[in-house]
């Protein structure tokens, strides 16, 4: 006689604690966040015209440059949560440099029960629904799941994000709970 069926077993291997590391793709690279972004950063997250952006985030927007420095620079020291620029390599048309386009981090960093979460996700209108915006995502899941042995990695927003939901469930995300208060 078989017993219950649980489900497929889990690989006990452990999950890595996730340091910066560069990470390379065919349009973008993701590279610690570092003051020497703030510059294309502000250019493409600050300013009036950008406003929306910062609906849904618990900081921002940033009225002066001097300010939006200073958030970088705290953002850019932290662990946990671990910050990432993203380098759009299409933005100039030069695949050897280009652009900071955008920022996101992996908060939440739950090595022993291996859960991560994918946070502070802050793309410049130029960036979003683009193919290096997916190629950020895809970069930082294979590189969770595949090298640093994390078994689930969660995405939050709040219930009234309607482009943040979008995004999730367009790259697989599969809704959980709703909240209205995150």
């Amino acid at each position: 006689m078989e017993g219950p069926r649980i489900g497929f077993i889990v690989p006990d291997n452990p999950a890595i604690q996730p340091t910066h590391k560069i990470l390379y793709g065919r349009t973008v690279t993701l590279e610690p966040l570092s003051t020497a972004h703030s510059d294309d950063l502000f250019s493409c997250l600050g300013g009036s015209e950008n406003l929306r952006i910062w609906d849904y985030m618990a900081d921002g927007p940033f009225a002066s440059k001097k300010e939006f420095n200073s958030f970088i620079s705290q953002k850019a020291e932290s662990e946990d949560p671990l910050f990432f620029s993203i380098v759009d390599r299409t933005s100039n048309g030069n695949r050897d440099s280009g652009r900071v386009t955008g920022f996101l981090s992996l908060p939440r960093i739950d090595v022993k029960n291996r859960v991560v979460e994918i946070g502070f996700v802050t793309f410049s209108r130029e960036l979003q629904r683009t193919t290096p915006a997916t190629e950020t995502m895809y970069l930082l899941l294979k590189w969770v799941f595949e090298e640093l042995n994390f078994r689930r990695c969660e995405w939050k927003c709040s219930d009234l994000n309607e482009p943040s939901k979008r995004a999730a469930e367009r790259l697989g995300f599969v809704l959980r709970v709703c909240s209205d208060s995150i």
